[in-house]
């Protein structure tokens, strides 16, 4: 009876070490992660960007003044990238009742780093400042997609300016 549980115990000791342990990683590609099952490789997403990117451009917005921003076209905004790939950073406003889209920009990054990203204020974002006055809560949407082929991700923030 010992001679069949040795064996047993041999065979199995041989099939747990052929295949992959459950929970275990293969060997991924750089810039890639594990799938949910240990068998594939998925591009690795990024969050990070979009969420930074999302915030830093909010914490940029509030350093200016409502005024300030009603003078300009377009303002130029730092972003990092922690991967290459397109930054969208969509910033709007409720007022009236209803939502504005006061501008748009779009930066494409081939390396991970420090990048500047120009906000072109639309013409009924520019005719909406115009006519605001008083504190104004602007609403900063980052979407985020990798080059590598991962998963795009997306994040918002708000800032008040004066």
């Amino acid at each position: 009876m010992k001679k069949h549980v040795v064996s047993l115990l041999v065979i199995g000791a041989a099939v747990v070490t052929a295949a992959p342990a459950v929970g275990a990683a293969p060997a991924c590609q750089p810039g890639q992660t594990p799938g949910a099952a240990p068998l594939y490789c998925v591009p690795a997403s990024t969050p990070e960007t979009a969420t930074a990117a999302s915030r830093g451009t909010s914490k940029a917005l509030s350093k200016l003044k409502l005024s300030q921003l009603q003078a300009k076209q377009r303002v130029s905004l730092p972003v990092v990238f922690a991967a290459p790939g397109t930054l969208t950073v969509t910033v709007s406003a409720r007022l009236g009742g209803r939502t504005v889209v006061i501008g748009r920009a779009t930066a494409t990054s081939t390396n991970a780093g420090a990048a500047t990203v120009k906000l072109v204020l639309s013409k009924a974002g520019r005719a909406a400042l115009k006519q605001h006055q008083g504190a104004l809560t602007l609403s900063v949407s980052a979407t985020f997609k990798p080059a590598d082929g991962g998963v795009t991700t997306k994040a918002t923030s708000k800032t008040k300016l004066r």
